[in-house]
């Protein structure tokens, strides 16, 4: 990884959050182990996506797979 971090976000939440409401939503099989290794299912996936707000932005990170493609990260808690 280059280690490249961005302190905004890159993409809109209220897009992304809109296009999860419209059922426009893909969890990779990557996502979908790593939230399971967690207890989360994919109902809980939608619904800590739902909930986010923009204080829950923590970092944009460039992606391992598509160098120059950037993932925003959040930080959230929640109880199963």
């Amino acid at each position: 990884m280059s280690g490249n971090f961005i302190a905004t976000p890159t993409f809109s939440l209220s897009i992304a959050q809109g296009l999860v409401a419209g059922g426009a939503i893909w969890v990779t099989q990557s996502a979908r182990k790593d939230s399971f290794s967690l207890g989360l299912t994919v109902q809980d996936i939608l619904d800590i996506l739902a909930s986010l707000e923009s204080t829950n932005f923590y970092k944009s990170m460039e992606s391992l797979k598509v160098p120059g493609q950037y993932q925003d990260v959040y930080r959230v808690t929640f109880n199963t």
